[in-house]
């Protein structure tokens, strides 16, 4: 091969020096050597697997060590130094993939819901396998993957934290937003009573429901928040219940001391009144001994009366039970009269069924026999004209003959 440059002093640093500074012949012969190695050379294999760069280098290091300490290289060492060395990168690959995508996740995407969260992890993990599973060789990785599985959940578990926490700062913030109109209501004492401040409330709580996402820190801010924003309200309408309070009790107070002059006076003509009642009364007493006496008297009429309607009902019974066994005996003969002529009837219909059925054997066998005898002139028909035709032909051909 050629000298890589002309100038003395560039030999000593060729590790440094741009390609372009390089003579184009020297760049022409190192290209056609690497395109010979890559296509004659092929991949260091070592127990059925392919060794790439690193790999390799690993393996050099090995022997290396192994010579350089004085005792005989193990390919076996070796092969178990190599296969630590990429499952080691392997692990240090798949969890900076994740560290990366959970930050991105923290910075762009929380707060979310945890079931959102817990998908988006599902898939980073999957991410994370496939990664390491690319990188990782031999058979003793069991001890990387349990580190790998440690550690991303312990990094999971922070990212859960975080989102639980901007999860609760968020819903604070929302919370407070939907609730800043209707705490303003409250200070200028719009509500007439609990009632109606409770109809707002619930109308926010629902808002908040809808926008915020769910997490346990949801549920914690809102009950957190309402508890406080419910007692200030319950405080006003107590301290305004007390002052209406205080105005009834005056207005009760009066409405008494008005009834009971009226009660005074009422008693007054209560009195006057009683005098009049009473005579009254003793007029009632003396016309109910007069009604008693009367009721007494009907009472005696109204038995007479039902002990005579009780003779005059029995008569009437007696004579209707003989009529009914009277009737209940003719309609007894005509139903064993109906019985035999349905019996009759009956005997005669089979007798009918059965000459039927003789005719129906009778025409079905004239029908047949009609049949057979159509099939049969059909077939001497047929015979027939066979036969006129081929004596047809025959008289042609004794015609022709002639």
């Amino acid at each position: 091969m050629v000298r890589p440059v002309t100038d003395e002093s560039l030999l000593q640093t060729l590790n440094v020096t741009p390609e372009e500074k390089l003579r184009p012949e020297f760049r022409d012969q190192m290209a056609a050597l690497k395109s010979v190695i890559l296509s004659k050379a092929h991949p260091k294999m070592m127990n059925g697997t392919c060794l790439d760069g690193v790999a390799l280098c690993n393996l050099a290091q090995a022997y290396t060590q192994s010579i350089n300490t004085g005792s005989v290289p193990s390919i076996q060492n070796a092969w178990s130094y190599i296969c630590e060395s990429k499952c080691q990168h392997a692990l240090n690959e798949a969890l900076k993939a994740y560290e990366e995508e959970t930050k991105e996740i923290r910075a762009n995407d929380l707060p979310m819901s945890a079931e959102e969260l817990d998908d988006v992890n599902k898939a980073l993990v999957d991410e994370v396998w496939e990664t390491f599973k690319k990188h990782a060789i031999g058979q003793d990785s069991e001890p990387f993957k349990k580190q790998l599985e440690d550690k991303v959940a312990v990094i999971y578990r922070q990212l859960q934290a975080d989102n639980q926490a901007m999860g609760r700062d968020r819903a604070k913030e929302v919370l407070e937003k939907l609730y800043a109109p209707l705490d303003i209501k409250v200070q200028e004492e719009v509500f007439a009573s609990f009632d109606e401040f409770e109809v707002e409330r619930k109308k926010v709580r629902a808002a908040y429901m809808d926008e915020v996402p769910n997490s346990t820190a949801k549920l914690e801010v809102l009950c957190v928040f309402m508890e406080a924003k419910i007692s200030e309200c319950a405080v006003r309408f107590n301290s305004k219940s007390a002052l209406e309070m205080q105005k009834v009790k005056s207005e009760a107070k009066a409405a008494i001391d008005d009834a009971q002059r009226d009660l005074m006076s009422a008693k007054m003509e209560s009195e006057k009144e009683m005098g009049s009642i009473k005579l009254k009364l003793e007029y009632a007493e003396k016309y109910n001994d007069e009604a008693k006496q009367r009721e007494k008297d009907n009472r005696e009429e109204m038995t007479k009366m039902r002990a005579n309607h009780e003779a005059t009902l029995k008569e009437v019974r007696d004579k209707a039970d003989a009529e009914l066994k009277s009737q209940v005996g003719a309609l007894e003969e005509k139903r064993t009269k109906a019985e035999k002529e349905a019996q009759a009837a009956e005997q005669s219909l089979l007798q009918l069924k059965k000459d039927q059925e003789k005719q129906n054997a009778l025409l079905q066998q004239e029908k047949d026999f009609a049949t057979k005898s159509a099939k049969d002139a059909a077939e001497r028909e047929a015979h027939l004209t066979k036969l006129l035709e081929t004596a047809r032909r025959d008289a042609e051909n004794g015609n022709h003959n002639q």
